[in-house]
């Protein structure tokens, strides 16, 4: 089995053609069985996840026209779980397809995802490495699948067990703090949390979280200086996995170095925390970017451009958008590899 993989700003995935998947067996494999065994760091070639894709032939070949939806886009994380989008994951397989047509005559292609088709454009190559423009969509901060308790009034949240809430006068001193089990879910109410037009969230075990959908689930922490080195993994790993979230979510935390004023639009003394649903913490993620962006946006902390910084890396992300999100990163395609079992 032919597969190729990807990598964008440290957030790696493996690329495998759905006809080249199903060839290599008699019977047809399960994709997210195949997910953790390739994936696998030791055993396998090492991923955050699995791209299945299928081209279909458009009236200039291959690649399809801009303006149809010529390749369907599938993927799946790092434990198997399949998920509804990934911005990495486009990029990658974007980058797959602009590099196998050697024409050059095509500067965009259209993924079919479970999120609807997404418009991604080549903006710059050089070999195997590409600079993307890779369309995430619109922020939903009303999504009441991914977030069902955004259904629910604080009166009734305080008398279900689920949630078990505790309003703000029986909180202690230390519930102030995160201390992994302090408070198990407050919200604040309406009112209050209208009082601030910069304040606005709900709390689960004394972790303020913002909630949105950019066709994935994700929970944006924002963080004062001072966080212990340990802790942001700790943080994602409660939320990812929380109750009160249906089908898991990807949590991002926003972390001021304390290098000094913190600018967001510039990516200057700040960096980002990403903890993946079904993968853990990983170096980026582009939906969980545009997350960012959308809860800083909406906070009136930007107004329509974020760059996130990678310093390790030597690179940086950069988010704008109105009504829909855009990112800008680079991509490389790494290798082209074979599995044989």
């Amino acid at each position: 089995m032919i597969f190729y993989k990807t990598v964008s700003c440290g957030n790696d995935f493996i690329l495998i053609d759905r006809d080249e998947c199903q060839s290599a067996a008699a019977t047809v494999i399960n994709k997210g069985q195949l997910a953790q065994k390739i994936c696998c760091r030791h055993s396998g070639a090492g991923a955050d996840g699995v791209v299945f894709y299928k081209i279909f032939p458009g009236t200039t070949g291959t690649f399809g026209t801009p303006g149809t939806t010529p390749v369907d886009f599938e993927i799946f994380n790092r434990d198997g779980s399949e998920a509804e989008l990934s911005g990495n994951g486009m990029a990658g397989l974007s980058a797959l397809f602009f590099y196998l047509n050697q024409s050059g005559d095509q500067d965009q292609v259209v993924l079919n995802t479970k999120a609807g088709p997404k418009r991604n454009t080549c903006l710059q190559r050089e070999k195997n490495k590409f600079r993307l423009k890779i369309e995430i969509g619109s922020a939903d901060f009303q999504n009441h699948d991914f977030f069902p308790f955004l259904s629910v009034s604080c009166k009734s949240l305080q008398k279900k067990q689920a949630f078990e809430m505790k309003p703000p006068k029986e909180r202690h001193q230390a519930d102030r703090e995160w201390v992994g089990g302090a408070t198990p879910f407050e919200m604040t109410p309406p009112k209050e949390r209208h009082l601030e037009k910069n304040k606005w969230g709900y709390r689960y075990q004394g972790i303020t979280f913002y909630p949105v959908s950019v066709g994935n689930p994700h929970a944006v922490v924002l963080v004062e200086e001072g966080m212990a080195a340990d802790k942001p993994g700790q943080i994602g790993q409660v939320l990812e996995g929380a109750p009160i979230f249906p089908y898991k979510t990807n949590v991002e935390l926003v972390l001021p170095t304390g290098a000094g004023p913190v600018d967001y639009e510039k990516g200057e003394n700040f960096r980002v925390f990403f903890y993946e649903r079904g993968v853990g913490q990983t170096h980026s993620s582009s939906t969980g970017s545009a997350a960012v962006f959308a809860v800083l946006q909406k906070l009136n902390l930007i107004s329509h451009t974020l760059t996130i910084p990678y310093p390790d890396l030597d690179e940086s992300i950069k988010i704008s958008g109105k009504n829909k999100i855009y990112i800008e990163n680079y991509t490389e395609i790494v290798y082209k590899g074979v599995h044989l079992s």
